[in-house]
């Protein structure tokens, strides 16, 4: 039996509104261009060409192309525009009667080189909706961004490389992400990549909608990867997701002292961490799937979360890891030393969460405990090695409250000590040692009976499930 919750609507009102304004608005002022390659005059809209390309060559800041239904064989290169420097731009597919459509336009890459990409970076604001892109063997859409980066209702699958990899440069830059689908692609399937020289001011990066299936790589990466410098601050927000059999972390974030804000997530089947996200402050996580990650069986989990201020996990469910950890919860610190030797883990509140036939259900390796730590209406099932531990790397005095939550046995957890007659999950602590565990739990009293959570719905047959699916996103665009 699996669990997963269906609720839309998490997010504001307001935000939403925005948002979609955002996505479907053009640049003001800007130099308009339309693209029609079967001839057909733009619909007598004009300056009007029959190659993207020649747009772009065309085009002067800000600028904004119009692309009428077709496949357009080209790789092309945005570096050529406004005397080769780039700058704002947007490109829109239209429908044949010149509306702004979805789907209608392909850019398909005749070469080695990406279908949308250039080789310097863009200064200004980059927007792109309604493309596919078609790349053997590069990546999709490949581009070196200093502002920010709009993006919707786009897909890359089976590139060469990943199917859309953005860069960005300089202080400051945001991501508003919409309906992506990057799937089967040779690299990974997202990136959203910090450069290594940026420092400094905060970086928002919202997506939401999208999909990211049977890279070879990660299927969505989001921030710098490397140890962050301390002035970064990094805030992810990830809504309504699909991350599932990738070949390595199904979603990979590095939300440097930020604040990381996910619901509606799944991420299942993933050769890696279902969830990996490092060096955060502020962590929620709600109304998402966690399941059969670390495929390769080398000790990784549905979730492992890093964050050094407060976390809270709500309406989870993490299982089916055998050899690892349903959730693992490290802290970290903003002060230079090794993470591994000085972390700080802050305020922890986990409720409504079911881990269930994992190595290890909940392991906390927080060093300090700087906060409080409670576990609550939880379902703790066939964890072969231990339901909940501290393990030896966190604070031998760390408490953990873990009251009221199910064990797998009507006795409760094992623990010789303070449960004799218990035959559940154990509890590894101090006095109940399992791996040089550490710590006190307290545990009583506890659920004799499986805790209910939210909308639990069991597990369907998989083509029953794509239809489910399909309706479920079609309900949900509908009540947006």
């Amino acid at each position: 039996m699996t669990y997963r919750k269906i609720q839309a609507g998490r997010l504001p009102l307001a935000f939403l509104t925005a948002f979609s304004l955002a996505v479907i608005s053009h640049t003001a002022a800007a130099d308009t261009r339309y693209v029609d390659g079967s001839g057909g005059g733009c619909g007598g809209n004009s300056p009007c060409t029959t190659t993207v390309q020649a747009a772009v060559d065309a085009a002067t800041i800000p600028a904004d192309i119009r692309i009428f239904p077709g496949n357009y064989s080209e790789s092309l290169d945005l570096g050529t525009m406004n005397g080769s420097s780039p700058g704002t731009i947007s490109f829109q597919a239209l429908n044949a009667g010149g509306s702004p459509a979805v789907g209608t336009v392909t850019l398909s890459s005749p070469d080695a080189g990406a279908a949308m990409g250039m080789g310097t970076t863009l200064v200004g604001t980059l927007s792109v909706y309604g493309i596919n892109f078609v790349s053997p063997s590069a990546a999709g859409l490949l581009m070196s961004v200093q502002g920010n980066v709009n993006l919707a209702d786009l897909v890359a699958n089976n590139t060469g490389e990943s199917g859309i990899d953005i860069d960005f440069i300089g202080n400051g830059a945001s991501l508003t992400a919409t309906r992506l689908t990057a799937n089967n692609n040779a690299d990974r399937g997202l990136n959203f990549e910090i450069d290594p020289e940026v420092d400094g001011n905060q970086h928002t990066f919202t997506l939401m909608d999208s999909t990211a299936n049977n890279n070879s790589s990660t299927g969505i990466f989001i921030g710098r990867d490397e140890q962050v410098q301390t002035t970064m601050q990094v805030n992810p927000t990830l809504h309504s997701i699909n991350a599932n059999g990738n070949g390595g972390d199904g979603i990979r974030l590095r939300a440097a002292n930020g604040t990381a804000t996910l619901t509606d997530i799944t991420a299942n089947g993933n050769e890696s961490d279902g969830l990996d996200l490092e060096d955060a402050s502020i962590v929620v996580i709600s109304d998402s799937t966690f399941q059969d990650n670390d495929t390769e069986a080398e000790g990784d989990s549905g979730i492992e979360v890093d964050a050094y201020s407060s976390l809270s996990i709500t309406n989870v469910v993490a299982s089916g890891h055998s050899s690892g950890k349903g959730i693992e919860i490290d802290g970290w610190t903003t002060s230079g030393g090794d993470p591994d030797e000085d972390q700080i883990l802050g305020d922890v509140t986990i409720s409504e969460v079911d881990v269930s036939n994992n190595g290890i259900g909940i392991r906390i390796d927080g060093n300090i405990a700087n906060g409080d730590i409670n576990i609550e209406i939880t379902n703790f099932v066939g964890n072969t090695t231990a339901g909940l531990m501290i393990y030896d790397d966190a604070d031998p005095t760390m408490v953990v409250n873990a009251i009221g939550n199910f064990w797998g046995a009507r006795s409760g957890p094992t623990h010789p000590t303070n449960n004799p007659a218990g035959t559940g999950d154990a509890v590894a602590d101090a006095t109940n040692v399992i791996d040089d565990s550490v710590g006190t739990i307290n545990f009583a009293p506890f659920s004799a009976t499986r805790v209910s959570l939210s909308v639990p719905v069991p597990t369907v047959p998989a083509p029953l499930l794509l239809v489910l699916i399909g309706l479920l996103g079609f309900a949900v665009r509908r009540s947006r």
